[in-house]
Order: structure tokens, then C-alpha cells, then sequence
């Protein structure tokens, strides 16, 4: 399988978390600091992928054995998630 990495023209050398917010996102969600996050944020719609998200972290966890990620998502209405719960 061949991957691509699309950049999105900001500056990393300017723009990047302060050291002492590194870890919020495990912090603050309880994820292990050893895991890369994943993340999506807003309405869980079928036209925004999040379908394809929970497939690509399911080939990861369960067929290629991966333990070192972590996806999380957030939407924007209670009870969004039901839709993809099935794919996991």
C-alpha cells in the first residue's frame, strides 16, 4: 500500500503546542502517552468520513495488531456515535 502526506502549509516551527500542553489530549481523556491519537472533531455525518476513520483504526487494532493508537472522536450532538457503533 503506497501512503501520501498532504501539508497544510503551516509553519511547524511556529505553530506547535507549548511544552508544558504536549499531553492534553491523553491527559484529559485518559488515553496512555505511548499511543499517537487520531482525531476527529464535528457533526458525524456519513459525508464527513468518520465511517472510513473507525474502518482504518480497525484494520490497524485488530489486523495488524497495532497498540500504539488511539482514535478519538468527538461530534456535536448526543447520541451521534450510534450510527458507526456497529463497524467497531
Amino acid at each position: 500500500h503506497q501512503s501520501s502526506i498532504c501539508h497544510l502549509g503551516v509553519d511547524e516551527s511556529r505553530f506547535h503546542p507549548a511544552a508544558s500542553v504536549t499531553h492534553y489530549a491523553h491527559e484529559a481523556f485518559s488515553i496512555p502517552r505511548d499511543r499517537h491519537i487520531v482525531f476527529f472533531s464535528g457533526h458525524m455525518e456519513h459525508r464527513k468520513g468518520v465511517h472510513v476513520l473507525v474502518k482504518a483504526m480497525v484494520e490497524l487494532t485488530e489486523v495488524r495488531k497495532r497498540r500504539d493508537v488511539h482514535l478519538l472522536v468527538l461530534g456535536n450532538q448526543p447520541g451521534e456515535e450510534l450510527a458507526f457503533s456497529s463497524l467497531y
